[in-house]
């Protein structure tokens, strides 16, 4: 997409009210999922010691993947960026950042293991992005997300239902 007239993203006044209602709802829900980073912080020691190495990479490769994205063009700077860990009902992601090209999650599975799902689409920085997660040897705690879908336009409904708050142009 090339379209750069736009403040914050190019689907600000193209917003799916009714989906994004109800994502809210979500945020505000009383009911509460058992969450499995929780269970994790309860595991042995040498599982809490790694979880807490890959949550400290994680948060220490983001910066400097913002600062890779900030230099692109307008459309590939826009973010959504949630902290998960605050989603009552959403049971596995901690953190969420994604692009139009490229995402980066922490994740916690369900035998109590942090793990970061990552995926490229067409991404202009993918060399670059790949050679920071070898530089601090993140690519042991990587997966590559490989469901089949179409990114962009997954990105696209990202950007109309999500609320705002989630959003930043770099």
């Amino acid at each position: 997409m090339n379209n750069t007239d736009f403040k914050k993203h190019p689907f600000e006044h193209l917003k799916l009210i009714k989906q994004m209602n109800e994502i809210e709802e979500q945020w505000q829900s009383k009911k509460h999922f058992y969450k499995n980073h929780k269970r994790a912080a309860k595991a042995t020691y040498d599982v809490r010691q790694r979880n807490e190495a890959i949550e400290s990479l994680y948060h220490s490769a983001l910066p400097k993947i913002k600062q890779m994205f900030a230099k692109l063009s307008k459309y590939e700077r826009v973010m959504v960026e949630i902290n998960l860990k605050l989603h009552p009902m959403n049971k596995d992601e901690l953190f969420s950042v994604c692009f139009s090209t490229f995402f980066f999650d922490l994740c916690c599975d369900y035998e109590n293991n942090y793990f970061i799902l990552y995926r490229f689409h067409n991404c202009p920085i993918e060399a670059d992005i790949r050679a920071l997660m070898h530089r601090l040897s993140l690519t042991y705690y990587c997966r590559a997300d490989t469901k089949k879908i179409d990114y962009s336009e997954g990105f696209k409904r990202i950007l109309q239902v999500q609320p705002e708050r989630f959003i930043t142009l770099l």
